[in-house]
């Protein structure tokens, strides 16, 4: 086991290039600091976020943010999510790990070169560990053996190795995990991840941390404490790189809606089209029927090219959606820095031992302002949006808001014939297995057995790919 506390070269020699940034953040199942993680995804390219205690809603999971996927594993409908991982979908293929995962610990793989990284996000509960999440963790690292792997999330244990004063119960059994699977922490300095004040006295500790394997542990850099990313949270953030040997894949977006046509004069469209399509000659369509196969193509081509620059002239195209809540504005902005700024002051106040308990006051009042802020910036928008709807779109707007659907997942394994699958193939050829069996043949009529051998000999059949690598 080693600590990384005092590698000073490990914050410094960071490439530049192959770089994965990742957050760790508590959100401490608040809606305002959820709305503040979205803005910090956005405003600073994040790859990956493990999330501790997420804002759920009513819905007990967390609402998939705008260019992102969230792998989470909900046992059912009563227990909200505390653990989760919010991916950019730009970042490549990544896999949710269903049997390394529950509530309070959510694993996923990601494939960068000739590797395959998992990484966790994990939350234990401060006084008990209900849900047995420690030892679920010691069986995924047994099961993943020498395989790289990043742990991060909120144990809620103190110990000495990570800038805790003392030890307690759980540091101790975090510690003894940590030193028999041959692990590495990864925290830096003695900057708390958790602030409270609780009957006029600062609390802090150390209770969130980043572990990883030894083979990976030297390629996190930067990491670093970071108190201005949820200010409405009494958890810090923890922000690193992970720099790697190979570039990783980034996903291009799949999307086939380029333009923007809510507000299209389509009068001038078709004029301005009908014009391009004169000037190319396409009008006439009286020789289409004595077309070859490659004047079809070339005539088809030419359309298609006058309709795409048609369109690139009139239409303005769609712009990304924003991650961030778009009702988020400088006002909003000057009172989160205002609430980071006398944080900041409380804490030098102590560690210099000087009184805090005015700038206290003052932290309570400006929190307090900016949660109504945000409430009545959130309420206003949606009120002015709802305003500019149109009959043509009101059913739209309702079905959007009503809609009962559940979310869309990324790829995970899947739990199928009393056995998880290992990867997306296998969980591929199970689920069609499983749905579209393969025929008894003793049960084919006349017609059928025909049919079926004329395909088995036909020179295709042979060639055709299949999910079971025949």
């Amino acid at each position: 086991m080693a600590n990384k506390k005092n590698s000073k070269n490990n914050q410094n020699n960071c490439p530049t290039n192959n770089n994965i940034n990742i957050i760790q953040c508590n959100l401490d199942r608040s809606y305002n600091s959820y709305q503040e993680l979205l803005q910090y995804l956005e405003d600073n390219s994040c790859d990956i976020a493990l999330i501790s205690e997420p804002y759920v809603g009513k819905a007990l999971i967390i609402k998939t943010p705008p260019g992102y996927d969230v792998h989470q594993f909900p046992a059912d409908d009563e227990h909200p999510m505390k653990a989760a991982i919010i991916i950019n979908k730009t970042l490549g293929y990544t896999l949710g790990i269903s049997q390394f995962s529950s509530t309070n610990l959510a694993t996923m793989l990601i494939k960068i070169g000739n590797r395959n990284i998992y990484i966790s996000s994990v939350y234990v509960e401060p006084n008990e560990d209900k849900n047995n999440t420690i030892l679920k963790l010691e069986r995924f690292i047994d099961c993943t053996k020498d395989s790289h792997r990043i742990i991060g999330g909120n144990f809620n244990g103190w110990h000495q190795v990570w800038g805790s004063p003392k030890a307690n119960k759980r540091g101790i059994d975090v510690m003894n995990l940590i030193i028999n699977k041959e692990l590495t922490v990864c925290n830096i300095g003695e900057a708390p991840t958790f602030e409270n004040i609780t009957h006029g006295k600062l609390r802090q500790s150390i209770i969130d941390r980043t572990i990883a394997t030894p083979n990976l542990s030297n390629q996190i850099h930067q990491w670093k404490v970071s108190g201005d990313v949820c200010t409405t949270s009494q958890h810090n953030a923890i922000s690193y790189i992970l720099a790697l040997d190979h570039k990783p894949s980034r996903n291009k977006s799949q999307t086939t809606y380029k333009y923007n046509t809510n507000d299209v004069y389509w009068d001038i469209f078709t004029t301005q089209l009908t014009k391009g399509l004169e000037a190319a000659m396409l009008t006439n369509t009286d020789d289409i029927a004595a077309f070859g196969q490659t004047a079809l193509d070339e005539y088809i081509d030419k359309i298609t090219k006058t309709i795409q620059t048609t369109c690139k002239r009139l239409f303005p195209t769609k712009r990304k959606f924003p991650t961030r809540a778009p009702f988020w504005n400088d006002k909003l902005e000057q009172l989160k820095s205002q609430l980071f700024k006398i944080h900041h002051n409380i804490s030098t106040n102590k560690s210099r031992g000087m009184p805090y308990e005015e700038l206290q006051k003052e932290q309570g009042e400006k929190a307090k302002e900016y949660s109504a802020a945000i409430r009545q910036e959130s309420t206003a928008h949606f009120r002015n949006f709802c305003s500019f709807q149109g009959k043509e779109n009101v059913f739209s707007l309702t079905n959007r808001l009503l809609k009962c659907a559940p979310p869309r997942k990324p790829p995970a394994t899947l739990y199928i014939d009393g056995k998880y699958t290992n990867n997306a193939q296998d969980t591929a050829a199970a689920i069609i297995q499983k749905f579209f069996p393969d025929n008894d043949r003793s049960e084919d009529n006349p017609t059928q057995e025909k049919n079926q051998t004329r395909l088995m000999q036909h020179p295709r059949y042979s060639k055709r790919p299949t999910l079971f690598g025949g």
